[in-house]
């Protein structure tokens, strides 16, 4: 029998954003103001409001209120996975995100189109992102 002990209760804090976690930002030549779409893994709701932090479209602990008021759907300031994501979506290991990102680019959303898109940007809670161009 195995046993496992935590010394403390395990959080999902990170002492948001970091350097790495911006760098993309500063390769790109873009900052998060210029983000028109960003689309986060979302396995688990709460994972977009730690994406939100993670990249400093919020600070720690704002994300909460931060997507109050239609703020991150389509026609708001951040719309966020605009094919509702793998929640609503279905999990095909993120992959439909990266092709939600491609389709918004091109332009080819009908109804969900976020209207002159031409940054959008993928990010997942852990930092791994890339930022596409149209």
């Amino acid at each position: 029998m195995t046993t496992i002990v935590f010394s403390k209760r395990w959080e999902p804090t990170f002492d948001m954003p970091t350097s790495e976690d911006l760098y993309a930002y500063r390769m790109a030549g873009v900052t998060q103001k210029d983000i028109d779409v960003l689309i986060t893994y979302d396995a688990f709701s709460p994972l977009v409001l730690f994406g939100l932090e993670r990249f400093g479209f919020c600070g720690p602990g704002e994300a909460r209120e931060f997507v109050k008021n239609g703020r991150i759907e389509i026609g708001g300031e951040l719309p966020i996975n605009t094919s509702g994501g793998l929640l609503s979506e279905g999990h095909v290991i993120g992959w439909n995100l990266l092709i939600e990102a491609v389709r918004q680019l091109r332009h080819e959303c009908g109804e969900r189109q976020v209207k002159d898109a031409e940054i959008v940007q993928y990010g997942s809670f852990l930092g791994e992102t890339v930022i596409f161009r149209r």
